[in-house]
């Protein structure tokens, strides 16, 4: 309270509690450009996420297919690595498409489940 009264003391005529009309106008354009400032900075660091996990999930989608296309060159038999490949490969396209829809919280439930089964392709190659 004693802070209040030592402001309303030292205003002069003409000046509100916030201080003159010039500093109200003032004060309020800054904390209105500070808003503004503040969401285009949410935007762009949205935006960053956003394409920052969709190329992740892309190159494990092509990291999948090029781990299909090695193993069946080398001659190995399809089987269940295959199936687990490509379900990692498809997954991961698909996180692509739904993380660049803005939903980066499914697209990373779908990325991690789908690269786990991808993953698993590895070990079904020696069981297969």
């Amino acid at each position: 309270m004693s802070k209040d009264r030592g402001r309303e003391a030292h205003q002069g005529p003409g000046e509100e509690a916030g201080g003159t009309p010039e500093t109200v106008e003032l004060r309020a354009r800054f904390q209105a450009a500070g808003r503004a400032g503040l969401v285009r900075d949410r935007a762009a660091e949205a935006r960053r996420t956003r394409l920052l996990y969709a190329v992740l999930q892309a190159v494990f989608a092509v990291v999948f297919l090029v781990a299909i296309g090695t193993r069946l060159s080398k001659g190995t038999d399809p089987g269940l690595w295959l199936a687990a490949y490509a379900i990692g490969a498809a997954g991961c396209g698909l996180a692509v498409l739904v993380s660049l829809r803005g939903r980066t919280r499914p697209a990373l439930v779908i990325f991690f489940v789908t690269a786990v089964i991808g993953g698993l392709g590895d070990s079904l190659v020696s069981v297969s």
